[in-house]
């Protein structure tokens, strides 16, 4: 049964199973029950150790779930939301520019690719290079090659 001295009825009452406790004087009023005074909040953890050095922080979900969700990272109020976006566009700008220069597309001008570009289509017609240099066409017609 209970450790304590009160005493656990179970009563039917309007088609449920209620409980009532019944302590040694008889059964407590329902307003003592809720009025009864509350615990004392628990003690805050220890945050320095006996040396007085502080203790190393604990991540909890909470610092978790700040750290990995983006939307209370983005803040349009504050201004390092701000200064992650612009990190952000400036590296891929930076990783654009210099994906452009490795590849030729900024030290070229327009003349340059437009001629790249004809070398290119007429290098996939050629079937043959003959032995005197000229090169043999798809088409059949027979041309010099491009000095």
């Amino acid at each position: 049964m209970l450790a304590s001295s009160s005493l656990l009825l179970l009563r039917w009452r309007g088609g449920a199973m209620t409980a009532a406790r019944r302590g040694p004087a008889g059964p407590l009023p329902r307003r003592r029950l809720l009025c009864a005074a509350s615990r004392p909040p628990p003690k805050p953890p220890p945050t320095h150790d006996a040396d007085g050095k502080p203790l190393p922080s604990i991540p909890d979900a909470t610092t978790l779930f700040k750290i990995s969700n983006p939307e209370l990272l983005l803040d349009p109020q504050k201004r390092s939301s701000w200064k992650l976006v612009a990190g952000v566009v400036a590296f891929f700008s930076c990783y654009l520019t210099y994906t452009a220069y490795k590849e030729g597309l900024l030290t070229d001008g327009p003349e340059q690719l437009q001629q790249q570009a004809v070398e290119m289509r007429r290098e996939a017609e050629v079937q043959k290079v003959l032995p005197d240099g000229r090169l043999l066409m798809r088409d059949g017609s027979i041309v010099r090659p491009p000095k």
